[in-house]
């Protein structure tokens, strides 16, 4: 989880296209708080927008939080790097 690795501001917004009760009893939200909590994060719920609900779809959720910058290689490369690093590369 992104927030034991640290985070540059203490903050994590989460968003979700529904009412914030739905959100808090979904599973994992405790855990979300709790590891939150234990690291100084002050976590953010909110209602996402009507545009972010309609393009989403109900019960949608989005995280924003602050961190270093990482090089983004999806799935794929993520293997592909670990195949490098094992000396299986094709």
């Amino acid at each position: 989880m992104q927030i034991k690795n640290g985070l540059l501001c203490p903050l994590l917004t989460i968003d979700y296209a529904g009412p914030l009760q739905e959100l808090k009893a979904l599973p994992g939200y405790q855990e979300l708080k709790t590891t939150a909590d234990a690291h100084k994060i002050q976590l953010i719920p909110s209602v996402m927008s009507i545009a972010g609900g309609i393009y989403t779809s109900v019960g949608s959720i989005s995280l924003a939080f602050a961190t270093e910058s990482d090089e983004w290689m999806g799935k794929a490369g993520k293997e592909e790097k670990g195949k490098a690093a094992a000396g299986t590369d094709s």
